[in-house]
């Protein structure tokens, strides 16, 4: 689990004895650059010294999520035939990848 990008529930979620302050204590010390910038969370720090040694945690991770709001100004004339081919997306400056690129 990345402590760097996990909900507070989804902290909770990671030792019973992880309380909602806590996990909201972890939150407001992010960043964290090693596993061992943790210990500055006094709340935490005897909970995640044993955590660590169980490898049940990591401040960065190998998964990502991006998300992407592609918004276009549409006059009643455009909106009647569907939505704007992939050449116009491009005259607007917007470099849309090919399907195939999409996978990470």
């Amino acid at each position: 689990m990345n402590l760097n990008t996990a909900d507070p529930l989804v902290l909770q979620a990671l030792d019973p004895r992880i309380t909602q302050g806590m996990a909201a204590d972890i939150v407001q010390a992010r960043p964290f650059k090693t596993i061992q910038d943790l210990d500055r969370v006094s709340s935490f720090e005897d909970i995640g010294k044993e955590l660590r040694q169980q490898n049940l945690y990591d401040v960065k991770s190998d998964l990502f999520m991006a998300r992407m709001v592609v918004r276009r100004e549409r006059n009643d004339q455009e909106c009647d035939r569907g939505p704007p081919a992939r050449s116009e997306w491009n005259k607007l400056g917007a470099v849309l990848p090919s399907p195939l690129t999409w996978s990470l």
